[in-house]
């Protein structure tokens, strides 16, 4: 069924299990849905669901919600990073705990580019530079930071090593999968179900820190809970 009458939708995104989201050619941004935790960012919590697009301020290019449909990270065409939703364990980047209902710019940096990838309780992303940023939970390592357990959690975004060639990141669950600028794929965090491509099945052995994936001609990433993908170059 047609959504309105609008002919100047430009790209969707999943934003939860029980939300969506999308942009507009003039980068506007809008969602609708269930509003668990606030993650439609209308400064409302659970009961203000929306059966209709309702705006957000700003104007934005990229957004991503893949961890149980609670929290969103959002990157505006100025470059800067925003969150909103579920942050008990500090996965909004905002260097707390606490939750938001409207969208949060994380930082001051105006240098984060497309490729956002969010779990359940983390996000990754990358900047301009070419430098990986993670922070939230980290029982199984999903941080990527070569430590495992809740201790070790980031509540503000922490550099992955000292690497300037990562391209782009997906998040999902608790485990991310990334490339290069050279082509190479790597994944790192909880291995249920041989998630992170290294050929152990069931529960394998979880990695802390990225590893990576055989081949240099990897092109594009996806994944879903408990699952990644990716395109190689033909």
């Amino acid at each position: 069924t047609q959504v309105g009458t609008d002919t100047t939708w430009n790209r969707t995104f999943p934003n939860g299990s029980y939300s969506g989201a999308a942009t507009k050619t003039d980068g506007t941004l809008w969602v609708w849905g269930n509003n668990l935790y606030g993650v439609l960012g209308q400064n409302g919590g659970q009961p203000t669901s929306q059966s209709s697009p309702v705006q957000l301020p700003g104007t934005w290019s990229a957004l991503s919600n893949s961890g149980g449909g609670v929290a969103t990270m959002g990157l505006q065409t100025n470059g800067t990073l925003w969150s909103w939703g579920y942050n008990t364990y500090g996965g909004l980047g905002l260097n707390d705990v606490v939750s938001r209902s409207s969208p949060t710019q994380v930082g001051t940096d105006t240098t984060w580019k497309e490729g956002i990838g969010t779990g359940f309780g983390f996000f990754a992303a990358v900047k301009t530079n070419g430098t990986l940023w993670t922070a939230g939970y980290n029982t199984t390592g999903q941080l990527g930071l070569n430590q495992e357990g809740t201790p070790a959690r980031r509540s503000s975004p922490t550099q992955v090593g000292t690497d300037t060639t990562w391209n782009k990141v997906d998040s999902s669950g608790s485990s991310s999968i990334a490339t290069k600028t050279d082509g190479t794929l790597w994944s790192w965090g909880y291995n249920v179900c041989g998630v992170l491509g290294q050929n152990q099945a069931g529960t394998g052995v979880n990695y802390s820190s990225p590893v990576q994936i055989p081949g240099t001609d990897w092109t594009q990433t996806g994944n879903a809970t408990y699952i990644n993908y990716a395109i190689k170059q033909t």
